[in-house]
């Protein structure tokens, strides 16, 4: 199972000072992504939006924040703005009524993430060989509010937030040292396989 864990609270100071992943608000009453950036510079920040007007990687679907309704054009924005597989937020009991919106407006599964609120089930990512309350396969679990018994949420991702990081492509002295050891390495499958047909 996936180690990746991602923390969101809207009082930093209960965030674990060694979290890797962390969500931060970039609207409403919690609005935080300067106080965050300043306390953890080293952690991959992922930004929330509560009102469907505002751009970010996650878009939180809920009451009184953003609706399956909005979902459309949001969604459609940041796949513009080339965001990757943008993220939307619900809880676990409206996830497939949710999908229904989805695929209604043939949103690739591929194209997007889905980010579940599900509480005392234990760290796991919702799905219909989870916890089995929908019947999509979610891509992060919010599972507990309460992480090291600290009023904290703690979501499981089956995936890094910006995606796999690129390869970084070799340069001068260093890319004719592999290429090298590239030939190395094919000469020697290559003699691996005659030395045994020789005649002894």
């Amino acid at each position: 199972m996936s180690t990746l864990l991602l923390f969101d609270d809207t009082s930093p100071d209960l965030i674990p000072a060694d979290a890797a992943i962390i969500g931060y608000y970039v609207d409403g009453a919690y609005a935080d992504g300067k106080a965050i950036a300043a306390k953890f510079p080293r952690a991959q920040l992922v930004g929330i939006a509560t009102n469907a007007a505002h751009d970010a990687d996650v878009l939180d679907d809920e009451a009184d924040d953003a609706t399956d309704a909005q979902v459309y054009d949001w969604l459609n924005r940041q796949i513009a703005r080339k965001v990757y597989r943008p993220v939307i937020y619900k809880s676990v009991s409206g996830i497939d009524q949710l999908m229904l919106t989805m695929n209604a407006n043939k949103f690739a599964r591929s194209s997007y993430r889905l980010w579940s609120a599900h509480y005392g089930a234990g760290q796991h990512i919702c799905g219909p060989d989870s916890c089995r309350l929908t019947k999509t396969e979610c891509d992060w679990t919010q599972w507990t509010d309460t992480y090291n018994g600290e009023s904290l949420d703690a979501s499981l991702l089956s995936d890094e937030p910006f995606g796999p990081a690129a390869a970084v492509k070799p340069t001068g002295d260093r890319a004719q040292a592999q290429a090298l050891l590239g030939d190395i390495v094919s000469a020697s499958a290559k003699l691996a396989v005659i030395i045994p047909q020789l005649p002894q």
